[in-house]
Order: structure tokens, then C-alpha cells, then sequence
């Protein structure tokens, strides 16, 4: 907190980021070894797992082999906010969790964070083969006990750093960071036939 003095008394207290972060950080009660539903395969979420995500940023990659835009969600451990949203929300295809076997990781990375909430505050954005793919927005979705939810899409404009040296290729500082949770995650529509990759950039974990 910071507290702005006159004459020597506090007249105003003001949350910092930190403060907003850590508030959004604090996740519900979870009772552990209860069974969590996924969309896919369930994974167990090991002791290294909890630990590169700790330290290290982490990655995710939404590969469309359809012939139509399909929809991808990050996190969303208890699958509660697919299921309030409706509609077919897919998987990651990989992330950085991953073992020999590509996609292994996936089902743990989303039981983390319902384990170990994590804040980002940037990550970059990139295409296979068309900008136009930038057109779909990144949304935050939040879902609360109630069965509602809302979206948020990232304003692109705006928390863009750079692509001038790729078209492909955009970098994003999020004016706010975004918390992974058990009741917060993100989708992305994916053009057909187009692969993208998301490298987050983590600033804080519970």
C-alpha cells in the first residue's frame, strides 16, 4: 500500500499494482486430492511442473488444422467457464510443460493454476502465416459463482510495444497484469488452417 501524508498524517491510502496482483493471486479454497475435471485428459500435476512455474515464463501453441476458426482457452482449471460460455472451447495443442510427448503437459498446466494462481504482465503473440489472424483479440474471462460471465478483450492498440521488424510477430505489455486462476483465463479465436503461439511473460505467483 502507499499512503500519501500532510503534515505528518496518513490522509489517503492507494493500492499499488503489487496490492491489485496479489489481491487478484488469492484463489478459492481447494480441497486437495479432490478430483478436477479438464476439457481432455486429465494429467497429474507434479512437483516439477509446480516448480517451473514458479520460476520460468511459459508457453502455449493453438495449432487449427480445421477448416473453420475454432476457439482455444488458457486455463479455466475446473472447466467452469467453458461450460458457462457454451460451445466447443479446445485445448492448447502444446505448451511448455510438455514432456517427450507433445500436448503431455497440457492438463497439468491447467490444473496449476488452479493450484498456484499466476499473474502476467506482457507476452507475445505470433502467427503462422497471416496478420490478419490479429484481428481476433485475446479476451479475459472471469466467471463467478452466480453461473455468470464477462469478457474482456485486450486492446491490442494500445499495449502493443513493437512488429515492425515481423508482421507475424506482436508484443504486448499488459497495462494491467492478467491473474491465472480458478476463475480466470483467456480465449483466442484461431483463423482456419493457422498456428499460433503464445509466450507469456510471468510477474507474480502465488
Amino acid at each position: 500500500m502507499m499512503t500519501l501524508m500532510k503534515n505528518g498524517k496518513a490522509v489517503r491510502t492507494f493500492a499499488t499494482t503489487e496490492d491489485f496482483v496479489a489481491n487478484q493471486l488469492k484463489a478459492a479454497p481447494t480441497q486437495v486430492g479432490a478430483p478436477m475435471t479438464n476439457i481432455g485428459n486429465v494429467a497429474e500435476l507434479t512437483q516439477d511442473a509446480l516448480l517451473g512455474a514458479s520460476l520460468d515464463n511459459f508457453s502455449v501453441t493453438l495449432v487449427n488444422a480445421c477448416l473453420v476458426a475454432k476457439t482455444f482457452i488458457i486455463g479455466d482449471p475446473t472447466t467452469g467457464i467453458a461450460v458457462q460460455m457454451g460451445g466447443t472451447l479446445l485445448n492448447p495443442t502444446t505448451c511448455s510443460f510438455d514432456g517427450a510427448t507433445p500436448g503431455s503437459g497440457v492438463a497439468a498446466m491447467k490444473q496449476m493454476f488452479g493450484f498456484r494462481p499466476i499473474a502476467v504482465r506482457g507476452f507475445n503473440y505470433q502467427t503462422s502465416s497471416t496478420a490478419l489472424q490479429f484481428a481476433n483479440k485475446l479476451q479475459q474471462v472471469t466467471a463467478d459463482v452466480n453461473g455468470q460471465f464477462f469478457r474482456n478483450p485486450i486492446n491490442v492498440a494500445a499495449q502493443r510495444r513493437n512488429n515492425q521488424f515481423d508482421e507475424l510477430l506482436m508484443t504486448l505489455s499488459l497495462r494491467t497484469p492478467f491473474a491465472f486462476n480458478q476463475t480466470r483465463a483467456l480465449t483466442l479465436t484461431v483463423l482456419a488452417g493457422e498456428t499460433v503461439s503464445l509466450e507469456f511473460d510471468v510477474f507474480m505467483v502465488a
